[in-house]
C-alpha cells in the first residue's frame, strides 16, 4: 500500500464522505475541526495505530489516499487524539474481536469502491478468509446442525 498524503489537498473542499475512489487510489476523509490528530488504522496498514497520519484541509476535513490491493475487503477505525471510532460515514461494519465493530471497505476485481447494491460484494469474506459450510448429523439430539467454519487465507 502507498500513502498518497502529499496530494491529498486537491481534494479539498469536497465532503467528507465514506472512502471513495480517485484517480491515486483511495480516498479516506474524516471532519473534525477541534482534532489534533487524525489516523487510519487497519487491515490496510497492520493495525498500527501511529502511522498512517490523514492531512487536515482547510475545511476541518482529514484526508488520505491508499493504493489497495484489489479484489478484497478492509476493515479499519480512525484513530482521533488517541480514540479508535468507526466511520461515521460508512454505514458497512464488521464485527471485531472485542465485541465492538469495525467500519469496513470492500475494493472489486478493478479497484473500485463496491457499494451495498454491487452483487460483486458477495463473494466477500472476513479478511480474505473462506466461509465453508457443512452439516453434521448428531445421533444424540437427532437432528442436523449446519456446520459453518472459517479457513484461513488461500486454504486448498
Amino acid at each position: 500500500m502507498t500513502d498518497y498524503n502529499g496530494i491529498v489537498s486537491k481534494y479539498e473542499g469536497q465532503w467528507a464522505g465514506r472512502p471513495k475512489n480517485v484517480s491515486e487510489g483511495v480516498l479516506f476523509s474524516y471532519y473534525a475541526p477541534g482534532a489534533q490528530s487524525v489516523f487510519i488504522s487497519g487491515d490496510m496498514n497492520g493495525w498500527n495505530s501511529d502511522v498512517s497520519r490523514l492531512v487536515k484541509g482547510h475545511d476541518d476535513v482529514w484526508r488520505a489516499i491508499f493504493k489497495l490491493r484489489h479484489g478484497r475487503s478492509y476493515d479499519y477505525k480512525f484513530v482521533v487524539d488517541g480514540n479508535w471510532i468507526t466511520d461515521p460515514n460508512n454505514p458497512d461494519l464488521n464485527p471485531d474481536t472485542s465485541g465492538g465493530a469495525n467500519s469496513i471497505v470492500y475494493i472489486g476485481g478493478n479497484g473500485e469502491v463496491l457499494q451495498a447494491d454491487n452483487p460483486e460484494r458477495k463473494k466477500f469474506t472476513l479478511e480474505g478468509r473462506g466461509i465453508s459450510h457443512t452439516f453434521f448429523d448428531s445421533a444424540r439430539y437427532k437432528r442436523r446442525f449446519n456446520l459453518f467454519y472459517i479457513l484461513p487465507p488461500n486454504y486448498d
